[in-house]
């Protein structure tokens, strides 16, 4: 994440199905961080982020995410150590420390598959820089491979998570439109298959996820109900592809585009008095899609089926909260529609055509949330 704010914790009303509750929201990412241990090893690893951010003046500020521990193994939630240093230029830039691998395994692999989505933002960003340097992301200031180390920019702002439950109404609807307008840049990449064959690669990855990890399972019927229940989806899906492509040949074409893949609302960052959307952060999990299955609803006003009353696995015990009730988010999320109609007319197309799609995609990666795939049947 490279965003860069404060705000104080309180209670604010939110929905729990159509019931509203008043909690307090998860803590603020910068809540969580202290002034760092004066030791050598962190005094080294700001020196060494000053070398490479070119800045010859020590930092004015440091501070770090907790626990903050440089030779830490990988840890379950958070896979590697951050810094946030604000050198003598008065600017802020962002610094990750790759946690080293621990010599367990199962833990090596973790690691390297933290590394390796570290690695792609890195890629992506840059992308970014080259062909889009006004789009609003953080910038990749420098890295060091042999040291694992990491410097990128800074967005400011507080993200919607924070921001949204304290905006006035028109600030609300300006998030809803510049929210459009910051997701909407449908960056084309050069790849294209047909819809069938998407479907068919994915839930073929899904059985193959399931097999490594079933005897992690607690019920071991998992993998069984999971294979059964795919192959019923990938069937109903053949029928649901054709009247797409036939009632809109150009969805057919498959057209691939760069899509986030994680857009919730604490990775999309608010001025939080007018509302404008500041940027959009930490996209290590982002894929090229079809254009079908990238278009989408802001999740703060469309809640994701797998975490809906009517469809949601009872193994999953997560609390789902809303801003909303369930007859303010369908307004807005007419509004929205009617947004973007006026605005790119491609867009609409596929974000009214693909529901469907979008829907079964969610369930066939909702591995950790659906693993027998008992939501998905319903």
């Amino acid at each position: 994440m490279s965003v860069s704010g404060s705000s104080a914790l309180k209670i604010v009303p939110l929905f729990l199905d159509e019931t509203i509750v008043h909690t307090d929201l998860e803590p603020l990412f910068y809540e969580e961080w202290s002034p760092i241990k004066n030791d050598a090893s962190c005094i080294s690893l700001i020196q060494s982020a000053c070398a490479l951010d070119d800045s010859i003046s020590q930092p004015i500020t440091a501070k770090a995410r907790k626990p903050f521990d440089l030779d830490n193994a990988v840890r379950s939630f958070d896979s590697h150590s951050v810094l946030e240093l604000q050198p003598s230029d008065e600017r802020v830039v962002y610094v990750r420390k790759l946690s080293k691998q621990s010599s367990v395994t199962t833990s090596q692999s973790l690691s390297r598959w933290y590394k390796g989505r570290c690695d792609s933002e890195i890629s992506v960003l840059r992308w970014f820089k080259r062909i889009a340097p006004d789009f609003p992301v953080p910038r990749v200031l420098a890295v060091d491979k042999s040291e694992e180390l990491i410097v990128t920019s800074c967005i400011p702002g507080l993200d919607v998570l924070h921001a949204y439950p304290s905006l006035v109404t028109s600030a609300k609807y300006l998030v809803l439109i510049l929210g459009f307008l910051s997701i909407i840049d449908c960056f084309d990449v050069d790849e294209s298959t047909d819809l069938q064959s998407f479907f068919a690669n994915l839930i073929n990855s899904r059985r193959l996820r399931s097999f490594v990890y079933r005897n992690k399972a607690q019920d071991p019927k998992s993998h069984s109900l999971l294979r059964q229940r795919l192959e019923t989806l990938q069937e109903a899906l053949r029928p649901v592809i054709a009247e797409l492509t036939d009632s809109d040949p150009a969805l057919s074409s498959c057209r691939f585009v760069l899509s986030h893949q994680d857009l919730r609302c604490n990775n999309v960052p608010l001025d939080p008095v007018s509302g404008q959307v500041m940027g959009i952060v930490d996209w290590e999990y982002c894929a090229s899609l079809p254009a079908v299955l990238a278009a989408q609803f802001p999740e703060w006003t469309h809640q994701p089926i797998m975490e809906s009353s009517l469809y949601r696995n009872p193994k999953d015990t997560f609390l789902h909260y809303a801003f909303e009730p369930k007859a303010e988010r369908k307004r807005l999320c007419e509004l929205y529609e009617e947004c973007v109609q006026r605005l790119d007319q491609e867009y609409w197309r596929c974000l009214m055509a693909g529901s469907r799609l979008r829907d079964a995609y969610a369930w066939v990666l909702a591995s950790d949330c659906d693993p027998d795939g008992e939501a998905m049947n319903r």
